[in-house]
C-alpha cells in the first residue's frame, strides 16, 4: 500500500493530491487554525484513500493554550455552531478529528465509511434517508450522525454497546429501536432530533445528560436496568406523566419539563430539588405532583410532594400547590 505524509496547511490539499494521486495510505501531520482546517476538511475526499493516519495533527488554538482550564477546545467550537445551527461543519476529517487521541489516530475507508482501524468504531457514513449501521460495529462514535437533515429512518446493528456524544443530535431520526447489547449511550446523542418513540436496550444504566433533549417524545418505558437519569436527559419533551421503574437511583436537574405527574420508584437515592422545570424567575413553581414506593428508605410524598424521611422537610424547590390531582 502506496504511503505518503501531507503536512496540513503547507500547501492546499488539491494541490497535493495532485502529485501523489496513487496514494493509498494517507498519513496527515501539521498543526493549523481552526479557520484552515475546516477549509482543508471542506475539501478533503477521504474516498480517494483506503487508510487514513492522523500523527499530531492539531489546531493552532489547542496548541498555544497548555493550561487544561483555558484550553480553547474544538470540540467546544463544534457544539457551539450546532447549538447555533450554523452551517455544518462536520466534514468527515472534522469527524476524524474529533475521534482521535489528541490528533492521533488510525482510520480505515470501507465502503464509502470510515471506521476504526479494528473496523468496530463507526467514524463516519454518507447521509441517507433510511440509515442502517453495519453489522460488526460495538462504537458509534462522536458526532457520526449529527445534523443528518435527511435522515428519517435508522436501524442499529445487533452487536452495537455504546454510541457516543452527539451521535445522532439535530439529525430527523424519528425512531430509536436499541439492541439490548447496548449499554453506554453518549451524552446528547439524540438531542434535537425528530424521535417519537424509543425502545430502550434492557441493559441501559444511565441517561445521559441532554440526551432526549428537545425531542417529540409524549411517553417513555425506561428497563429496570436503568440507575441514573441526567441533568436535562428529557427537557423539553412532551413527556407529562411518567412511572420509573425499580432501579432507579438518581435524578438530576431538569431531567423531565412540565411534569404533571411522577411516581418514584423505593430505590431511588437521590434527586434534585429542580429535577422538573421551572417556569421563568416572575412566575411561581410548580412541581408535579409525586408519588413514591411506600418502602424508599430516604423519601415520602405526602399530598403530592416529596420530603425527606429524616428530617421532614421538602425535598423539591417547593411544594405541590393542587394544581392537578394524580
Amino acid at each position: 500500500m502506496k504511503e505518503a505524509t501531507y503536512i496540513i496547511g503547507s500547501i492546499p490539499f488539491e494541490k497535493w493530491i495532485e502529485r501523489y494521486k496513487a496514494v493509498e495510505h494517507l498519513v496527515i501531520t501539521g498543526v493549523v487554525d481552526m479557520q484552515t482546517f475546516e477549509t482543508i476538511a471542506k475539501a478533503f475526499d477521504y474516498t480517494l484513500f483506503k487508510r487514513i493516519t492522523l500523527d499530531g495533527v492539531k489546531t493552532k488554538e489547542e496548541s498555544d493554550n497548555d493550561s487544561s482550564d483555558e484550553r480553547h477546545s474544538y470540540e467546544n467550537e463544534i457544539i457551539a455552531h450546532l447549538y447555533s445551527m450554523d452551517e455544518s461543519i462536520l466534514y468527515p476529517l472534522t469527524k476524524m478529528y474529533l475521534n482521535s487521541d489528541c490528533g492521533n489516530g488510525e482510520f480505515i475507508v470501507l465502503d464509502n465509511d470510515i471506521l476504526s482501524a479494528d473496523k468496530k468504531t463507526l467514524i463516519h457514513t454518507p447521509e441517507e434517508k433510511t440509515l442502517t449501521i453495519r453489522d460488526g460495529i460495538e462504537r458509534i462514535g462522536k458526532f457520526a450522525c449529527s445534523d443528518y437533515g435527511e435522515t428519517t429512518h435508522l436501524t442499529l446493528c445487533e452487536g452495537l454497546k455504546e454510541i457516543g456524544d452527539y451521535a445522532f443530535a439535530y439529525s430527523c431520526v424519528e425512531e430509536v429501536y436499541m439492541p439490548n447489547s447496548l449499554t453506554t449511550l453518549g451524552s446528547e446523542a439524540f438531542r434535537s432530533t425528530d424521535i417519537e418513540k424509543v425502545k430502550f436496550s434492557e441493559n441501559l444504566s444511565n441517561i445521559p445528560d441532554g440526551c432526549f433533549a428537545y425531542t417529540f417524545l409524549e411517553q417513555i418505558e425506561l428497563p429496570n436496568s436503568v440507575k441514573s437519569i441526567g441533568n436535562e436527559a428529557f427537557a423539553r419533551t412532551r413527556i407529562d406523566c411518567i412511572f420509573l421503574p425499580e432501579g432507579v437511583e438518581t435524578i438530576d436537574w431538569n431531567a423531565f419539563d412540565f411534569l404533571m405527574q411522577i411516581y418514584l420508584p423505593s430505590t431511588l437515592k437521590h434527586i434534585a430539588s429542580d429535577f422538573y422545570y421551572e417556569a421563568g424567575i416572575d412566575l411561581e413553581n410548580y412541581p408535579p405532583y409525586v408519588r413514591i414506593h411506600p418502602d424508599n428508605p430516604v423519601f415520602y410524598a405526602k399530598e403530592g410532594t416529596l420530603y425527606f424521611r429524616e428530617n421532614d422537610k421538602c425535598a423539591l424547590d417547593s411544594v405541590y400547590n393542587q394544581r392537578k390531582e394524580w
